[in-house]
Order: C-alpha cells, then sequence, then structure tokens
C-alpha cells in the first residue's frame, strides 16, 4: 500500500499553475483530499461490517475465517489510517462511524441483507485502497472544473 502516494501527488500538483478559467489548483486539491477521505472513511466502515459478517457467518473451517476476518480488520485499519492521514483522526472516526450507521440502515441490521452494501461498496473500496492515488486524481480533475466562484459580501 502506498500511503504517501497520495501526498506526493498533492505536493506535485500545487507546483503546477491554475487550470483554465477553473478553480486554484490548491482548492481543488484540498477539495480532492477531502473526497477521497471521505471515500476512504466509507471503506473503512464497510470493512469493519464484512469482517464482523465474516466472523458471524459459517465459512469453511475455523482457519479461512480468522484469516478472512483478519485481512478485512487489515483493509478497514488501511482505509482509516489513509483517511486520517488526508483529513485528521477524530474526521476520520467521525466518517467512518455515520457510514457503518447508514450502512447498518441500509441492511436494516439484518445480515441476510449484507449483499445490499456489499454490491455497493466491495469493488469500488477494494479499488480506492489498493489504488488511492488514481481516485485522488480523479477528484483533483473533476474539482478543477468547478468555477471559481468568488466569496459573497453580505449586505
Amino acid at each position: 500500500m502506498k500511503r504517501t502516494a497520495v501526498g506526493a501527488l498533492a505536493a506535485a500538483l500545487l507546483c503546477l499553475p491554475a487550470i483554465g478559467n477553473g478553480r486554484e489548483l490548491a482548492e481543488a486539491v484540498q477539495d480532492a483530499k477531502d473526497e477521497v477521505a471521505g471515500e476512504l472513511a466509507r471503506c473503512a466502515a464497510y470493512y469493519a461490517i464484512a469482517a464482523a459478517m465474516i466472523s458471524v457467518s459459517d465459512a469453511p473451517g475455523p482457519d479461512l475465517r480468522d484469516k478472512g476476518i483478519a485481512q478485512t480488520k487489515q483493509a478497514a485499519e488501511t482505509a482509516i489510517g489513509m483517511a486520517a492521514q488526508m483529513s485528521s483522526p477524530a474526521i476520520a472516526a467521525a466518517r467512518m462511524d455515520l457510514a457503518r450507521q447508514t450502512m447498518q440502515r441500509e441492511m436494516k441490521n439484518d445480515w441476510g441483507n449484507f449483499s445490499l452494501i456489499q454490491v455497493k461498496y466491495m469493488w469500488s473500496c477494494k479499488d480506492l485502497v489498493e489504488r488511492p492515488d488514481d481516485r485522488f486524481a480523479y477528484w483533483v480533475k473533476e474539482k478543477s472544473k468547478l468555477p471559481d466562484v468568488p466569496p459573497t459580501n453580505p449586505k
């Protein structure tokens, strides 16, 4: 896992001039970091729920179940670690907790409905945790397209 890849990409992007008529690059980079940090926190919540699901499942043999739980918990720790690095530990934890609560509501607190969140998060979270720099680059591009709107002055 490249934990510093996103940071290195952000530093490199900040050295570039503003993009066209869009926003300042520094603003786009910060917004992209916020987006990726939020997505990583959601993935950490998904992996935490997935680990709990594996622990209550009837997976073949305790060794396979324990290995699955350990791998899934490791993915959750990696995701929340990267989210905390891009925002702060407190913000990442709060985002993760909110995402976990939302996912549990989507499942109606029933393990039989786990597939509802699995289909929504499994592949996107795998891609995000394995290649956060790709997602960061995507968000920088998207956030750079937004118009640079000056702050309003209340009268």
